[in-house]
C-alpha cells in the first residue's frame, strides 16, 4: 500500500465512527420531541392565520400610503399652479402701465428704457407660461374675449372680428388669467 492510500484509509476509518454518534443524537431528540397533538396543530393553525391576517394589513397600509403620497403630490402640485397664477395675475396691472407709460413719453430714450424693462417682465411670465391671448383681427370668442362695445363697420367681412383691444388678455396653460377687453365690429 501505497502512503496515499494509507492516508486515505486512516481518513475514512476517523470519519466513520463520528457518524454513528450523529445519527444516535438524531434518533435521540425524536425520541425527547414532543408529540404534536390535535391542541398544538389548531394553535399553530391560528398563529399563521394571525400572521396572514397581519401581512394583510400591512400590504393594505402601504397601499393607503401610497396613495396618500400620491394625492398630496397632486395637491401641491395644484397649490403651486394656483399661487403662481395669482402672483401672475397681480403682476398684470404693471404691465398696463408700462403701456401707459410708453404712449406718454415722448423721449426715445427713455421709451427705449422702458420697452427693455417690460421686455423682461414679459418673458418671466413666460417662463411661468402665461401667454397673451390673441385678440386684434380675430372673431370674437367670449370665452377669451370680454366686449365693451360693438363699432359700425363699413367691411360686412369685419362683422364679429375685433377691431380694438383696450386692454391685453393672458392666460396660463387652460386657464384664463384675464381676458382681452375689446371693443368688435357690428
Amino acid at each position: 500500500m501505497s502512503e496515499e492510500q494509507t492516508k486515505r484509509t486512516k481518513t475514512q476509518d476517523a470519519d466513520q465512527p463520528q457518524a454513528a454518534p450523529a445519527a444516535e443524537r438524531e434518533s435521540e431528540e425524536t425520541a425527547q420531541a414532543p408529540e404534536c397533538d390535535a391542541k398544538t396543530l389548531d394553535d399553530v393553525r391560528k398563529e399563521r392565520a394571525r400572521a396572514d391576517e397581519m401581512t394583510a394589513a400591512a400590504q393594505r397600509l402601504q397601499a393607503d400610503f401610497d396613495n396618500y403620497r400620491k394625492r398630496n403630490a397632486s395637491a401641491v402640485a395644484k397649490a403651486r399652479a394656483d399661487g403662481q397664477c395669482e402672483v401672475v395675475a397681480a403682476v398684470l396691472p404693471a404691465l398696463d402701465v408700462f403701456d401707459s407709460a410708453l404712449a406718454l413719453i415722448a423721449d426715445e430714450s427713455v421709451a427705449k428704457g422702458i420697452k427693455m424693462v417690460q421686455r423682461q417682465l414679459f418673458d418671466v411670465l413666460a417662463s411661468f407660461g402665461a401667454e397673451k391671448i390673441p385678440a386684434f383681427g380675430c372673431d370674437f370668442d367670449p370665452e377669451f374675449h370680454e366686449a365693451i362695445e360693438q363699432v359700425d363697420s363699413d367691411d360686412p367681412e369685419a362683422s364679429g372680428k375685433i377691431v380694438e383691444v383696450l386692454r391685453e388678455g393672458y392666460r396660463m396653460g387652460d386657464r384664463i388669467l384675464r381676458h382681452s377687453v375689446v371693443k368688435v365690429a357690428k
